[in-house]
């Protein structure tokens, strides 16, 4: 266990087993009491609480989110200031809309109704992207007028994928993605190709 004499500020390693009692600093020559350095005081009853509690479990005060970033094993924050960075971007793929396209087909010759099919799931597949950064996931959709959705990572609950049995015997899949203040889904990509790696690197900047 690593503690800090609170006179220099020396750092050195001792055992567990000895919190509670005195011990002398090789550095200064002081004597201090060995504390648990994952305990801190609550400001209120400054009884002795743990590093990580949100509230004191002697008085119920509130504590601040400091206490956190003084704590050894606390993880550091990440900088507000960091650039976005775009990780991935992908459309929905052509064999997921495989039936519309061989029906547009079909139906050319049927008062050019094959070419209406046909022109959607253009639309569908070029004008739908989906970006992930390492900030946000965005979702943009439209030809003529354009929508945008996105959600911040650090609102996100999770992703998860779900393939139907064609989409499962080409590789397709779609990825949900929600918040935790919906609880639901926030965002669905639909038709993607790789969805598992799509659901790891999302996952994976929670």
């Amino acid at each position: 266990m690593k503690i800090e004499c609170p006179n220099c500020n020396a750092a050195f390693e001792v055992e567990a087993k000895y919190v509670g009692g005195h011990t002398t600093c090789s550095a200064c020559g002081n004597d201090f009491e060995i504390k648990n350095p994952n305990l801190t005081e609550c400001p209120d009853c400054f009884a002795s609480i743990s590093r990580r509690a949100l509230f004191c479990p002697h008085c119920g005060a509130g504590l601040k989110m400091s206490s956190f970033a003084s704590a050894p094993s606390a993880v550091p924050a990440v900088e507000s200031n960091e650039p976005e960075e775009t990780l991935q971007t992908c459309h929905p793929a052509a064999l997921n809309y495989l039936a519309d396209i061989i029906v547009g087909i079909i139906l050319i010759p049927v008062f050019l109704i094959g070419v209406f099919i046909l022109v959607s799931v253009w639309i569908k597949i070029c004008r739908t992207s989906y970006t992930i950064t390492n900030r946000r996931i965005i979702i943009t959709s439209g030809w003529l007028s354009k929508e945008q959705h996105e959600i911040w990572i650090k609102d996100m609950r999770g992703a998860s994928m779900s393939q139907g049995m064609l989409q499962r015997l080409f590789g397709l899949g779609n990825v949900a993605i929600g918040t935790a203040a919906t609880g639901g889904t926030e965002i669905m990509m639909i038709g993607v190709a790789g969805p598992q790696e799509i659901v790891d690197l999302v996952n994976s900047l929670r």
